[in-house]
């Protein structure tokens, strides 16, 4: 038996079929970028903060995509412990899923690439949200650096709303 396809637009309004049903994704309402060349420098084993951005969503449904371009200089002072970079909104760590609360975490004395962090977030709120970049060190005797170089290379933090 040989198979006809029929056009969409061959398909009477009044039909029924899943070639008719409107496909309609996600919408970005704003984006904010913000770029730095921002450091850390730290022996905390309290998340410090790099830099930030804000945004006010339009809806409570909405969601935010944040993004984190991280810097391709990472140093650490000694290679049995690690320090921790996490996302928070506010004052509040979002990306705990990774060793010590974090959402990535670097060991070693030297790294030469950062990884970036891509995290979708569901605020629930039309307030202005502050969105930051914390790094920590897992203990006092361990000096963090974050682009800490002579030559310090630019970061990025981008938030997008996706509205409902």
């Amino acid at each position: 038996m040989a198979v006809t396809t029929i056009p969409t637009a061959g398909i009477a309004d009044t039909a029924v079929s899943t070639a008719k049903i409107a496909f309609s994704p996600g919408k970005i309402g704003q984006v904010i970028n913000q770029t730095s060349i921002a450091n850390l420098q730290t022996t905390s084993t309290s998340y410090s903060s790099i830099f930030s951005a804000s945004i006010t969503p339009s809806s409570t449904s909405s969601k935010i995509l944040i993004t984190h371009t991280a810097p391709t200089y990472i140093n650490l002072s000694n290679q049995s412990n690690m320090g921790h970079i996490a996302i928070f909104r506010d004052s509040t760590n979002i990306t705990t899923s990774g060793h010590n609360s974090s959402w990535h975490s670097y060991q070693g004395t030297t790294d030469g690439n950062g990884v970036s962090i891509m995290y979708l977030d569901s605020p629930s709120t039309t307030s202005a949200i502050s969105y930051s970049v914390r790094g920590k060190s897992d203990n006092a005797s361990l000096t963090f650096k974050y682009n800490q170089t002579s030559q310090q290379r630019m970061m990025s933090l981008t938030l997008m709303e996706v509205l409902a």
